[in-house]
């Protein structure tokens, strides 16, 4: 795949061959089929189950601010925090595309950091029919949940990421303005 400064000049999306996918058993299942750096590069997983699809989306592989190749940058970072189109947010789009994803089907979104933050901005979109989105150290505190939307945000209290997006949005009330649910916990308790 391939971003130079603000203009999408491709993707690249490698079909692997179809291998069959048992349906994750819990929530550390689902974590764990998200795609990482060491995943021969692939930043997208996509698993059907009848006519809902699960799309995996790995979090930043290239920690620089400026042109890359590579979708999975800081600029994406930038421009999906910010609202803008993102690289990444295109190369995951194509890879539904190319999946065979209709707006019909139902969408299962999940991703770890920029992956979380590229899955709640699909969630948004008009031409996608996602029933649930799962994050992982995303953030994803001042983005609106979709109407119909059931959102799991898995973080660290003390993860930087997530605080990227600031505090998490409160009604006047001072609950939730979301229907987002967050599992938290602090990764160095006891340090």
């Amino acid at each position: 795949a391939s971003a130079g400064g603000d203009t999408l000049t491709h993707t690249q999306v490698e079909r692997r061959e179809f291998v069959p996918a048992r349906a994750p058993k819990d929530f550390a299942d689902v974590l764990q089929r998200i795609p990482n750096a060491s995943d021969s590069g692939a930043q997208v997983r996509i698993e059907q189950y009848e006519r809902t699809f699960v799309v995996y989306i790995g979090g930043t592989v290239d920690g620089t601010l400026g042109s890359s190749p590579q979708p999975w940058d800081m600029s994406s970072n930038v421009a999906a925090l910010g609202g803008d189109p993102a690289a990444s947010e295109h190369a995951v789009r194509q890879a539904m595309t190319e999946s065979g994803i209709t707006p019909r089907d139902s969408v299962i979104l999940v991703g770890h950091s920029q992956g979380g933050l590229i899955a709640m901005r699909i969630a948004q979109a008009s031409d996608v029919s996602a029933s649930t989105v799962i994050t992982a150290g995303a953030p994803i505190h001042h983005i609106e949940t979709p109407s119909g939307v059931s959102v799991v945000s898995v973080e660290h209290a003390d993860d930087l990421v997530p605080a990227l997006s600031g505090p998490r949005a409160e009604s006047a009330s001072g609950a939730e303005a979301t229907s987002t649910h967050y599992v938290r916990r602090t990764a160095l308790a006891g340090k």
